[in-house]
């Protein structure tokens, strides 16, 4: 169905499942959260992990032992180390967000450290990176929501399904930040039947992004 693969394609190697769910009629929920973490765990270890993200912690966690600015310099430092690696750009940007909110007097959730925190919000970074932020468009161009305000809702409610193994993934990282054993946590959906597999359409192949690295800047 060429209208269908127009949509798909933009989509990097192992997001074109969760997108299908997504707009399916027939998919629960809960089999669209499996198949989104599935995704960004392939992704994490297709890609090397979170590149920087040691080195980005450990600027975090000094915190209190240097003014804000010679931290927001050493992220700009790390990010020129790793050449640009976009999962290094995503977790500057999360490292960023957090050095803005502690500058406000805000910190993180009392049940979670700071490195957590910081691993956590990379997660959800990296999501919105590979899948939401196209899927949100596409599924209302394919009439899947409204507007954006349900798109919106939609992604709110997937995120807290998520939520938990989100954070599991992320623990996960802060001890293994190239990813090399990372696993999806278990799953919270049933696999499908034979029967309900047949119905999928299996003619669009996944296409793979163009280049290992995804460099700053890349469409």
């Amino acid at each position: 169905m060429p209208e269908l693969d127009r949509f798909e394609k933009s989509f990097r190697r192992g997001w074109i499942r969760p997108y299908r769910l997504a707009r399916s009629e027939t998919a629960s929920d809960h089999e669209t959260s499996d198949a989104i973490i599935t995704a960004l765990c392939q992704s994490l270890r297709d890609f090397g992990g979170e590149p920087g993200f040691e080195e980005m912690a450990k600027i975090l966690d000094s915190r209190g032992n240097r003014p804000a600015w010679t931290q927001f310099a050493a992220i700009e430092e790390t990010l020129k180390m790793y050449g640009g690696h976009r999962h290094t750009e995503i977790a500057a940007h999360a490292a960023r967000s957090i050095l803005v909110q502690q500058a406000a007097g805000s910190g993180p959730r009392s049940d979670q450290s700071l490195v957590e925190e910081f691993a956590t919000r990379t997660c959800h970074s990296l999501l919105e990176h590979y899948f939401f932020a196209d899927a949100r468009s596409k599924l209302i161009a394919q009439g899947v929501h409204i507007d954006h305000v349900a798109a919106r809702e939609w992604q709110s409610g997937a995120e807290d399904l998520l939520s938990s193994r989100i954070e599991q993934i992320a623990k996960q990282l802060i001890n293994d930040p190239r990813a090399t054993a990372l696993r999806a946590p278990k799953r919270t959906a049933p696999r499908r039947s034979t029967e309900d597999l047949l119905d999928d359409n299996l003619l669009s192949e996944e296409q793979e992004p163009a280049g290992v690295l995804l460099q700053v800047g890349t469409p």
